[in-house]
């Protein structure tokens, strides 16, 4: 998101739009990652309420998404802007589903005593993507033999962090499991043995 917010309008306007309508573009990428949080949250609450909570493990379904965020590989790779601009209002959306999923999940697995010190860790590493991740697209930009080619890479070292991250969190992203394994009840109650 933050390379996103941050490189979308330079990178935009390199492919020949007007900083207006890239940054334009930009905000309209933010809404749409707001719509997706909220959506997101909605169909959630939805199903833990009727209790359906779906035919995948919790947090199967969010690494799901995030590794379908890898079709940032498309916004990358086509010349076409009437692909990628779907790509940023879609895909490149659904990986900021895994923020919430993720402070939803460490609470869940931490006792009450210690859930602020570690999702202000979480809210930590969060901010220091949204410093680093800016940089390293820079960076690759600028070593680049010119902007488009340096874009181009960015924004696929973007793609294969969300495929692999998103395929690891679907595999291994158990938190009801390890909040059982780790003797927390759902309520943040160590379970007596």
């Amino acid at each position: 998101m933050s390379a996103k917010l941050t490189w979308l309008p330079d990178y935009l306007h390199s492919l020949g739009w007007d900083l207006q309508q890239a940054s334009a573009a930009a905000g309209g990428g933010a809404v749409a990652n707001g719509v997706v949080l909220l959506a997101h949250g909605l169909l959630a609450r939805r199903a833990v309420l009727r209790g359906t909570g779906g035919k995948l493990p919790v947090g199967a379904g969010a690494g799901l998404l995030l590794a379908s965020a890898g079709a940032v590989t498309v916004f990358a790779t086509s010349g076409a802007l009437w692909v990628k601009v779907p790509m940023m209002f879609g895909p490149m959306a659904l990986a900021l589903v895994m923020i919430t999923v993720a402070q939803t999940s460490i609470a869940r697995i931490t006792p009450p005593s210690q859930r602020g010190v570690v999702l202000g860790a979480l809210v930590e590493v969060f901010a220091l993507d949204g410093v680093v991740s800016p940089l390293v697209l820079g960076w690759i930009v600028d070593s680049a033999a010119n902007p488009a080619v340096g874009y181009r890479d960015g924004w696929l070292v973007t793609a294969a962090l969300l495929l692999v991250t998103g395929l690891l969190a679907a595999l291994f992203m158990r938190p009801e499991k390890d909040a059982r394994r780790l003797g927390v009840r759902a309520a943040g109650v160590p379970v007596s043995h």
